[in-house]
Formats: C-alpha cells, sequence, structure tokens
C-alpha cells in the first residue's frame, strides 16, 4: 500500500511540473532506488542512477545515468562526486548482498568516473 502511494505522489508531482513548465527535472528515492525524470521542450525521460553501498556509505556507479525515452538535453552535473569505477552494463550481473571490492573514484564534468587507484569493499542491495 505504501509503494502504491509512492509512485502516486511520484506521478502527480511529474504531472504539475509537465503542466505548469516550471521544472526541468524532478528527483525522488524508492526502496534503494534513485530515479529521475528530464524534461524537454516536448518530451519526457525517465532515468536511473545506480548505486551500491561501501562501508562509507552509498556511492554511485559510473557517474552516469540508464535512461529511456526520448533525449532530452537535460542531464545531471555531478562533477566531484565520489563514484565506483564500474560499469552499468555489468550492475544487471552482480548478486545482492555478495560482497565485491570495487574502484573508488570521482566524476569528471563529463559525467565520467576516474578512478583513483583505491579499492573499497562494495556490495548491491535489491
Amino acid at each position: 500500500m505504501i509503494r502504491l502511494f509512492s509512485w502516486a505522489t511520484i506521478f502527480l508531482i511529474i504531472a504539475c511540473c509537465l503542466r505548469h513548465s516550471k521544472c526541468r527535472a524532478v528527483t525522488f528515492h524508492i526502496n534503494h532506488v534513485d530515479m529521475s525524470v528530464f524534461y524537454g521542450e516536448k518530451n519526457a525521460q525517465l532515468c536511473h542512477q545506480h548505486s551500491m553501498q561501501t562501508p562509507a556509505g552509498t556511492k554511485i556507479v559510473s557517474c552516469e545515468d540508464e535512461c529511456t525515452g526520448p533525449e532530452t538535453g537535460v542531464k545531471p552535473i555531478r562533477t566531484g562526486t565520489q563514484c565506483l569505477n564500474v560499469s552499468i552494463g555489468a550492475m544487471k550481473y552482480l548478486s545482492v548482498g555478495v560482497n565485491y571490492t570495487c574502484e573508488l573514484g570521482k566524476c569528471d564534468a563529463n559525467n565520467r568516473c576516474h578512478p583513483f587507484d583505491l579499492l573499497i569493499g562494495c556490495w548491491k542491495e535489491q
């Protein structure tokens, strides 16, 4: 019931933004999943930012979002954000709750994760 309420709330926010053209992006977090909706002039794009847990807290995977829908030209800028240098394509092969060793890095202005040559324990939730 709570999950249904959460999704209903998200769709109301998105509808409000589209109707009034006041926002270019909406980001929300549900059940350990970060989702964003980016708005262009006539379309919207739903994006998912992958993340993994580490002993130092939650870190984003890569610096890119995995998006569906038409390109809107609106992208988040994550310059300076710590990231895990794991490809988005590899995420589907990782098992939930299994400990891995990931390379820590930092996002640049082009949303690419540049590794520090520092390894950290990491695991995937859900």
